[in-house]
């Protein structure tokens, strides 16, 4: 089952991840950051604001709204707000300003209505709004696909199954794609929610075809590089690999064995590598989870050490640091990697020059939220930056989404009870996988 969040505040980018752990999951969550319903063009239209509208510079806002009038328009700059996100469907010659307005001619007799925070008005063509409240909104969790039963069922919406979705990835068109871990294959979820096979038989292998003749063993973590090729970590076949965006399979790395390596690619070896992620020059970084490490597949060379050693919970550069399990990595717009440090239960930071600090969390496990090492996490998983370089967590054992603020300050975006709730009171069973598509819709 995949679901929808409605993030009604900041705006985030979410990554992929998976775990092993989480056999019970067969869940996918979406959460949408700019959520806009939009209904047919009409004489008369309502807007919700929900209670907790965060308002910020020129007078726009974050928060998710309800609008039953295509004719509703919301404007504003500013990246990553509501407005900004509106803009592109403001029609050409309409004006725009930072506010709420209805752009076709006004009855004369037509009121300027007032929205409050948790209340809801109704107003004819022509009226404008202006959205006052404070304070930060609710989240709302929908579903996007699959049933809640593990299976492998091709379709739309909750006529698909899964079976332990773990790594997820979109592309610029909008499309998911999702490792499926215990089916060993990679499945697609388009942009109106219909699911089918990317690539991958369906059965654990190691081969290079195209489409369902090519086969994983586990798949686990998946991003996707600039030329829109898919980089996926094969997790029991101990190897990256790509897929063309035309789903022709090949193995970039590894031999097919576990051990620890450093080589040219595909005499490298890696143990279980769980996450991947892509920098700006087409460099792969590598969670190797059972070496404990941070690899570096080199955009035009082999496959080195980036960090780490044998297993610990020390910082220093290079080598010389150490990981225990280290399941997620992203990287933000700085070029500094964060990696989900999942036995030490903390968020550790590589710069590029390979410096390993303990950006967050106490190294013991806890739900804490707090400013570098005073908060906690629970088997951190999955890990995602955003514009703003803020991070966020998807923390395993807590059930928690976390968010990360440069200044090292973790507070608790949702969830906290095992579940799959829906609505603002939404909950997770063991959250691994995040990313986020292009219009800022988010998947966990």
């Amino acid at each position: 089952m995949f679901k929808t969040i409605n993030i009604n505040s900041d705006q985030t980018l979410f990554k992929n991840v998976s775990i092993i752990h989480y056999m019970k999951i067969n869940t996918l969550y979406q959460s949408m950051l700019r959520a806009l319903l939009l209904g047919l063009a009409a004489a008369a239209g309502s807007i919700s604001i929900p209670a907790g509208a965060e308002t910020i510079s020129g007078g726009e806002t974050k928060k998710a709204v309800s609008v039953s009038s295509r004719e509703h328009i919301f404007t504003g700059s500013q990246p990553g707000t509501l407005g900004e996100y509106l803009n592109r469907h403001v029609k050409a010659g309409q004006s725009k300003a930072a506010s709420v307005f209805m752009p076709k001619a006004a009855q004369a007799t037509c009121p300027t209505p007032t929205i409050t925070a948790g209340g809801a008005t109704t107003f004819c063509q022509g009226g404008s709004v202006t959205l006052t409240a404070s304070a930060t909104g609710p989240y709302n969790v929908t579903t996007l696909s699959g049933t809640g039963t593990a299976g492998e069922t091709d379709g739309a919406g909750t006529s698909a199954s899964f079976r332990l979705p773990t790594g997820i990835a979109v592309d610029a068109s909008g499309n998911a794609f999702v490792s499926d871990y215990n089916n060993s294959n990679i499945r697609k979820i388009t942009s109106t929610g219909v699911t089918s096979v990317f690539a991958g038989a369906g059965v654990a292998g190691l081969v290079n075809a195209t489409g369902t003749a090519a086969k994983f063993d586990h798949p686990a973590g998946i991003a996707i590089d600039n030329s829109g090729n898919l980089i996926v970590a094969d997790r029991k076949n101990h190897v990256i690999r790509k897929i063309t965006p035309a789903g022709v399979t090949t193995t970039i790395a590894g031999t097919g064995a576990a051990g620890y390596v450093d080589a040219a690619r595909l005499s490298a070896k890696f143990d279980n590598p769980t996450d991947v992620a892509v920098d700006e020059d087409g460099n792969i970084y590598v969670a190797d989870y059972g070496n404990n490490r941070i690899r570096k597949i080199a955009a035009a060379g082999g496959v080195t050490t980036f960090a780490g050693s044998t297993a610990g919970n020390v910082n220093g550069t290079g080598t010389a640091a150490k990981f225990d399990s280290p399941y997620g990595i992203t990287i933000d717009g700085n070029g500094v990697l964060y990696v989900a440090d999942e036995d030490n239960h903390n968020i550790r930071k590589i710069t590029a020059a390979g410096v390993v600090t303990t950006f967050a969390g106490s190294g013991s496990a806890g739900t804490a939220n707090g400013t570098g090492t005073a908060a906690s996490f629970g088997a951190p998983n999955g890990i995602e930056a955003d514009a703003d370089n803020n991070i966020y967590v998807a923390d395993f054992t807590n059930d928690l989404i976390r968010k990360i603020t440069p200044a090292r300050v973790v507070t608790t975006l949702m969830g906290g009870t095992q579940g799959a709730v829906e609505g603002t009171a939404g909950t997770f069973k063991n959250p691994s996988g995040l990313t986020v598509n292009s219009s800022g819709h988010f998947y966990i």
